[in-house]
């Protein structure tokens, strides 16, 4: 899965990068365009989703789109 920050006084989308599953760590990581480093989060889209939301301060909303 890919997300992009909208942020609503620029009505654009921007590339936040990546997130996926980890079946070893049995976690989703989330691979931050601007770091270049993946961050591991929860067990759960759902929490790892909410963790996301606070850290951009809710000022922008992710956007899930699926890669092909």
């Amino acid at each position: 899965m890919k997300y992009a920050i909208y942020r609503e006084d620029q009505e654009e989308y921007e590339n936040y990068g990546t997130i996926e599953y980890d079946d070893d760590q049995g976690a989703w990581v989330v691979w931050i365009k601007e770091l270049g480093d993946g961050i591991t989060y929860c067990a759960t889209l759902k929490e790892t989703e909410k963790y996301l939301s606070e850290e951009l301060h809710g000022r922008e909303k992710l956007i899930q789109q699926h890669l092909i």
